[in-house]
């Protein structure tokens, strides 16, 4: 990892609080794309597959920086995953909506990428001597 990018991941983590509140934010966000009735939401030419898998893979690279401090991320990407199925499941009661696996399965495989990148991009950027800084070459 060029030294550049390791410079503007510990940038942004130090950034805790705006970190948080941009999750939150992303949090709010996904539930009003997922609640909202059909014909209010505006929608992206890709799939809507890809849609879930962007989304959502944004939501866990915040949700790891606004967490980062903190030990043990998976339990976070855990209920990120959670909040996408209960997401998924009250789309049935939004008019013009339906609830799908399909949806499901992008948005968990979002969080899943989304918290690895977080992770190789914390991995590569830590000085834990256990862990091995890259050497800045």
């Amino acid at each position: 990892m060029p030294a550049s990018v390791g410079r503007l991941f510990l940038e942004i983590e130090s950034r805790n609080l705006l970190c948080r509140i941009g999750f939150g934010a992303s949090i709010v966000v996904l539930a009003l794309a997922a609640l909202l009735p059909a014909d209010i939401v505006i929608r992206s030419d890709l799939p809507a597959k890809l849609e879930h898998f962007v989304a959502y893979s944004g939501a866990a690279v915040m949700c790891g920086f606004a967490f980062s401090k903190k030990p043990h991320p998976n339990g976070r990407f855990l209920l990120l995953v959670l909040w996408a199925g209960g997401l998924e499941a009250a789309q049935r009661f939004s008019p013009g909506r339906h609830a799908a696996v399909s949806d499901f399965a992008g948005s968990t495989l979002g969080v899943i990428c989304g918290g690895a990148a977080w992770w190789l991009a914390k991995r590569a950027t830590v000085s834990d001597p256990a862990i091995g800084r890259p050497s800045e070459a």
